[in-house]
């Protein structure tokens, strides 16, 4: 990926879904928004991380 998009027109996975690129900047800005309003909501537990002891280590 070269630059981030935003969906613009369509639903998610529709195939005459329309895209623009926009700024890392904007991009950024626009997660860390949706991740605060989760988080103000009380919504945390819908953002998840998970790390996998030795992932890469062919183990």
């Amino acid at each position: 990926m070269k630059h981030p998009m935003k969906q613009v027109a369509g639903n998610k996975g529709e195939p005459d879904s329309k895209f623009e690129a926009i700024s890392w900047d904007e991009a950024l800005s626009n997660i860390a928004s949706k991740l605060s309003a989760l988080r103000d909501a009380g919504e945390a537990r819908a953002i998840a991380a998970f790390k996998k002891e030795n992932m890469y280590s062919g183990r």
